[in-house]
């Protein structure tokens, strides 16, 4: 915990980083924000629009509990709030072509692109030419 005094002095670093805080209830990222206020920077990684933090308890999540910290600062952030900084990353490195093309238009407003490494890579040998995961190739 980082109020503990014996971990402050472990806790001194420039930028503390939370990943997959998309998922995180914000109690599990009190830590993370309390080491940061030693910090310069506070960073939040993750994909709000992927997984939820799981809150078993519907009196909690009834609570707000079932939202991230990330999910409230986007939220704000959208509403006009600019006291953080977001950043989308557009370029996905993952999918094939056909996958990615769902969750773009669905969540992100077709925003998300593939990476020239996703373009230039080669099917597997499983990928059946209707799957469309990668370009249409002429059979010779």
């Amino acid at each position: 915990h980082a109020s503990r005094p014996d971990l402050r002095a472990f806790l001194r670093c420039r930028v503390v980083v939370v990943d997959e805080a998309g998922q995180a209830v914000e109690p599990e990222v009190v830590a993370a924000v309390e080491a940061a206020q030693m910090a310069e920077k506070l960073v939040l990684c993750g994909d709000p629009e992927q997984l939820p933090p799981t809150v078993f308890s519907r009196r909690a999540a009834g609570r707000g509990l079932a939202r991230s910290l990330m999910q409230r600062l986007l939220r704000n952030y959208e509403q006009g709030e600019r006291a953080v900084r977001y950043q989308l990353l557009r370029s996905q490195h993952r999918m094939c072509p056909a996958l990615r093309r769902f969750p773009s238009a669905m969540f992100y407003a077709g925003r998300l692109h593939d990476s020239n490494a996703v373009l230039a890579r080669e099917p597997p040998a499983w990928a059946q030419p209707s799957l469309f995961c990668w370009r249409a190739r002429p059979i010779t």
